[in-house]
């Protein structure tokens, strides 16, 4: 790296770099004012090495520390008490969350089914959810529909890790009602709560925006009303939301499934229509290639084409005849001699 040389001490002096910076390091004697190539004193770098091994010190201390204090992704459990888990990216849960007084109840009292109390930060994800559950269960709640809102980010490795985990739960009475959300929209849901904008928990917002959706995917006003039923979708509970959700959704994939099956059917009356339309064509062309006028006009050509063919055959009658006459002279030598002979 190459400086000015702006001011000299004994030995050391300050170089203006190309950059704008001011540099220590060794003049050689050099005049004011003169460019070259700095030489960093060995004090210098020294103390340059410290503060970088102090910055990468504090820095590695850091890092860790903030990988694990922001969750990777979140699983709310809603049964009737809204539980959320804040897990990193090795499955662990890192952070716990309550939505509501009976929320708060279960993380507090919270134990296994021996009465020992559960610590459910540190658990695995699975693990911890079915603690949840477990517990619910103990204490009464119903249990028969419980739905788990999980967050998706840019690992899908691990995000399909964790799709798998969390449905393949089972509640008691079936597998839970699992609802799969971007990340950062369950974030602002979250936000929204913790400024009081929003008194219910994240996962009823997330469920009302995914009814809209298939509302719209519908397009049918009266069908949507028929489906949802007598529920005020603004006061609804997160496993009411749940069912309107899943009523509408399989409604548009039997929809989907019936359109298919009528495409196919449609498809294969047009396949065997244009191979009834295909064999009539061969059948005429057919009946047009055997028509009498057809093989006559057959015949014609190939006698056309065959008459070198028949002047070979006239040349072998000539030759025949020819043999022939040459059998008839040697007959009428024959009797010649036999009159010669008589006379």
């Amino acid at each position: 790296m190459k400086g000015v040389l702006i001011d000299k001490g004994k030995k050391n002096g300050t170089f203006l770099t190309v950059k704008g910076e001011f540099v220590k390091g060794k003049h050689k004697n050099r005049d004011i004012g003169e460019e070259f190539v700095i030489e960093r004193s060995i004090i210098d770098m020294k103390k340059t090495a410290l503060i970088m091994m102090l910055v990468i010190t504090l820095v590695g201390g850091y890092i860790p520390y903030s990988v694990y204090a922001i969750p990777y992704g979140y699983a709310e459990i809603d049964i009737n008490p809204s539980v959320e888990l804040g897990y990193n990216e090795g499955m662990e849960v890192t952070k716990i969350k309550a939505f509501n007084s009976e929320g708060r109840d279960l993380i507090k009292n919270i134990t296994d089914e021996d009465g020992n109390d559960i610590e459910l930060k540190g658990m695995i994800l699975k693990e911890a959810v079915n603690a949840v559950i477990a517990y619910a269960t103990d204490q009464n709640y119903n249990t028969e529909t419980v739905v788990v809102t999980y967050t998706h980010s840019d690992d899908d490795e691990v995000d399909e890790e964790v799709k798998s985990t969390l449905c393949d739960i089972y509640d008691g009475d079936g597998k839970v009602t699992c609802v799969e959300v971007a990340k950062e929209d369950y974030d602002e849901f979250r936000n929204q709560y913790k400024a009081g904008q929003e008194n219910t928990p994240p996962a009823a917002n997330v469920l009302k925006e995914k009814i809209a959706d298939l509302q719209t995917e519908l397009d049918d006003d009266d069908r949507f009303e028929e489906l949802k039923g007598d529920y005020d979708l603004e006061n609804c509970k997160v496993s009411e939301l749940a069912h309107i959700r899943n009523t509408i959704k399989k409604e548009i994939q039997e929809e989907k499934k019936a359109e298919k099956a009528n495409g196919n059917q449609e498809q294969n009356k047009e396949e065997n229509e244009n191979s009834g339309e295909t064999m009539n064509q061969e059948k005429e062309n057919n009946g047009k290639d055997n028509a009498p006028g057809q093989n006559k006009d057959k015949t014609k050509g190939n006698e056309d084409n065959g008459g070198n063919s028949d002047s070979s055959e006239d040349a072998n009658d000539t030759e025949d005849q020819g043999d022939n006459g040459q059998g008839t002279d040697n007959k009428g030598n024959n009797g010649n001699n036999g009159i010669g002979n008589g006379n």
